[in-house]
């Protein structure tokens, strides 16, 4: 679950709270439109980086454009190029841990259920992001789930609680 914490006027710079709400909870492999900060506040985040290629002779993907859609997101798998996996390396991210990551990397996101991340991030610096999928992808908007104000405050007092 993302929650927009605080946002820049003008800039597209934004703060978002993200919690893993199941255990193992596991993200296609991406990256993001922005550059990024983030600081692991409760739990543990393992952050698998993913080089590909169009000869890479790991697992085969499918390269799909990700794209804000008003109140959600779109998925466009036309004319997505295959590429397979080169290169993986795993990196575990215990609380109080800070990383950065540039807008084109692709890496896989696995947590623990409860797990919280503050993410930081920078200015769009294209129109989509790249999602990999070894299956298939239903084309179109697809709606994001919305948090009543209850949940939002639940989970922003387990935040500061966090950052004592």
């Amino acid at each position: 679950m993302k929650l927009p914490v605080a946002l820049v006027p003008g800039t597209g710079r934004r703060l978002f709270l993200h919690v893993w709400l199941g255990d193992g909870e596991d993200s296609h492999i991406h990256n993001h439109r922005w550059d990024f900060t983030s600081i692991v506040l409760r739990g543990r985040v393992d952050n698998t980086l993913i080089g590909v290629g169009p000869d890479g002779d790991g697992p085969r993907y499918r390269a799909i454009r990700h794209s804000p859609d008003e109140g959600g997101f779109r998925f466009d798998g036309r004319g997505a190029p295959e590429v397979g996996v080169t290169a993986l390396r795993t990196v575990a991210l215990p609380e109080r841990a800070e990383y950065a990551m540039d807008a084109r990397t692709l890496h896989r996101v696995r947590a623990e259920g409860g797990t919280m991340t503050f993410v930081a991030r920078g200015m769009p610096s294209r129109t989509h992001s790249d999602v990999l999928l070894d299956g298939p992808a239903e084309d179109g908007p697809h709606r994001m789930r919305t948090v009543g104000s209850a949940e939002r405050e639940r989970y922003l007092r387990q935040a500061l609680e966090a950052l004592g």
